[in-house]
């Protein structure tokens, strides 16, 4: 596995030298299968986006919740002007829902109800896991 991580990425993928078949529903090139905290990816190294699965996903926001011990970080208001951006999934090419994440983090998350993949922008994760909150312990 090739452990090169984005440069400007708050995530540290670790992408692999294997395509996954899949375009970056951002920036429409190819993504790569990464390492995410342990857990397996579809990223993309222009934009640092990420997709998973639904349950990876909670998984990746429980665990990381749990285990961070920095400080809380606001990340201030939701930007509404996000909401408007759509995305086609890239794996049943079907328009993914673009809504505000319901837990912590003020982030709007994409994701397909087809397919149940969830899509984050780069950073988007580290605002979910330092975010103020009840953390299961």
């Amino acid at each position: 596995m090739d452990q090169t991580t984005a440069a400007h990425a708050s995530e540290p993928l670790a992408f692999t030298d294997r395509e996954s078949g899949v375009l970056c529903p951002r920036c429409r090139v190819a993504t790569r299968f990464a390492d995410l905290f342990g857990t397996k990816v579809v990223a993309c190294q222009q934009c640092a986006g990420f997709l998973a699965q639904g349950d990876e996903f909670r998984y990746l926001v429980e665990t990381l919740r749990q285990q961070y011990r920095g400080p809380d970080t606001l990340s201030g208001p939701l930007d509404a002007n996000q909401l408007q951006y759509g995305c086609e999934c890239p794996a049943c090419f079907a328009t993914m829902d673009t809504h505000a994440y319901a837990g912590p983090g003020a982030v709007v998350i994409d994701s397909c109800p087809n397919c149940k993949l969830v899509w984050l922008d780069c950073g988007e994760l580290i605002r979910i896991k330092r975010a103020p909150g009840r953390r299961r312990r």
